[in-house]
């Protein structure tokens, strides 16, 4: 038998934002910022837990004759939330503005599964020979969600001040069929709402 677990907690970064440059049109350049300067909401993480566990069976039958099996089980939670950096451009203002949009993750999922082998050894002189035949199948369910805040407060390239309030966001499912705008309560109603569920089985 074989049990792991796996809990990771952490702050994405998504790094520094491209200028905006007026001539070209376009995103070409890093800012000139420190590169230790970070542009993520203070809300921002992404943690992480697994399990896995594999129970394993083994019997002979004869010297020729032999079969395994091994159950198998996989659980993930994911829940993620983290600023994405669409560039800096020219404020009204006249000071550059870094666009920020939000983006939020929870995605759960379980596998269930069984491999089962039957061995069969023999030799003709020197050689061994092992033949093998078996199936496999498995369960995976998942509940997945990902919905995002289009536009966040800006924050200014060069002396970032945080506007931002968790509370006041408008979150939005990302879907093709969305009718936009729709407002939406804030994202500690939203981990509440009823996800998309995917069950799916197959035969080996």
């Amino acid at each position: 038998m074989n049990l792991e677990y796996i809990n990771s907690k952490y702050k994405p970064d998504t790094g520094l934002p491209l200028l905006f440059d007026l001539n070209m049109q376009q995103l070409n350049r890093l800012a000139d910022v420190p590169r230790t300067q970070s542009y993520q909401t203070p809300f921002d993480h992404s943690d992480q837990e697994i399990t896995r566990i594999k129970l394993g069976l083994h019997q002979k039958f004869s010297t020729y004759l032999s079969s395994q099996s091994q159950f198998y089980f996989t659980r993930l939670d994911w829940n993620s939330q983290g600023t994405l950096l669409n560039g800096a451009f020219p404020a009204a203002t006249g000071a550059m503005e870094v666009n920020r949009s939000l983006s939020y993750l929870e995605d759960k999922r379980s596998l269930f599964g069984n491999q089962n082998e039957l061995i069969w050894s023999f030799h003709t002189g020197r050689l061994n020979h092992h033949m093998l035949t078996g199936f496999e199948w498995n369960i995976l369910m998942e509940t997945y969600r990902y919905d995002t805040v289009p536009v966040l407060p800006g924050i200014d390239l060069y002396n970032p001040v945080e506007t931002a309030v968790e509370s006041e966001l408008i979150m939005y499912p990302y879907t093709p069929t969305a009718e936009w705008p729709m407002r939406l309560p804030p994202v500690r109603w939203l981990a509440s709402r009823k996800p998309k569920r995917v069950r799916n089985m197959k035969l080996a």
